[in-house]
């Protein structure tokens, strides 16, 4: 990356209100935890939030090249941290996170950020 972040120096409250967290207000549906296979928009084999290019122009249906969505990503893991912060179920819990941490992982692979954040391709289905 161009740039550093500063890691030090910063006192961490714990005891934040529920209605001061950021993205509380847009969690991930369980509906979507995977994101539905139709879409163009789907996790790859690493959990990673893909964007799946059509194949053609007149098909909504996803190719079999996936690309890297670096805001989707993001959104995907904020929404993800939400739903894991107020779901009940342990199971389900459980796979908020591991879906948040994947696409921390995912974000953290990447090589840079893509130039104008365009799409790069990077995986194979």
């Amino acid at each position: 990356m161009p740039f550093k972040f500063k890691r030090a120096g910063f006192t961490m409250v714990k005891d934040l209100p529920e209605s001061l967290r950021p993205w509380r207000n847009r969690p991930t549906t369980w509906e979507n935890v995977p994101p539905p296979l139709p879409s163009v928009h789907h996790l790859n084999t690493q959990g990673a939030y893909m964007y799946w290019k059509p194949t053609t122009s007149s098909t909504p249906k996803p190719g079999p090249v996936g690309y890297d969505h670096p805001v989707g990503q993001i959104q995907f893991g904020l929404g993800c941290i939400a739903s894991y912060r107020t779901e009940t179920n342990a199971t389900r819990k459980a796979l908020f996170l591991k879906r948040a941490k994947d696409q921390a992982q995912a974000f953290q692979d990447l090589e840079g950020l893509p130039e104008h954040f365009s799409c790069r391709s990077k995986h194979e289905a």
